[in-house]
């Protein structure tokens, strides 16, 4: 439960991971540690990326399918 099937390769802050025989997904990082981006080999599949204020919270998600979702923090 919850475990990693299969990790390609982590380096500079990026990693793979193949979700079908001809689709990758592609993750990226900041020095952060936070996770940047989402990218699908197919370019029918995911496109995600993520944007953090300066105290490393999650302030929007951009989903090329989905839109752009902002969040706000009092």
């Amino acid at each position: 439960r919850n475990r990693l099937a299969q990790k390609i390769k982590t380096l500079g802050g990026t990693g793979n991971l193949p979700v079908q025989l001809s689709n990758v997904l592609s993750y990226s990082y900041d020095a952060n540690g936070n996770l940047t981006k989402i990218v699908s080999s197919d370019p029918n599949g995911v496109n995600v990326s993520y944007e953090y204020d300066a105290l490393n919270r999650l302030i929007a998600v951009n989903d090329a399918h989905l839109g752009c979702t902002a969040y706000n923090y009092l």
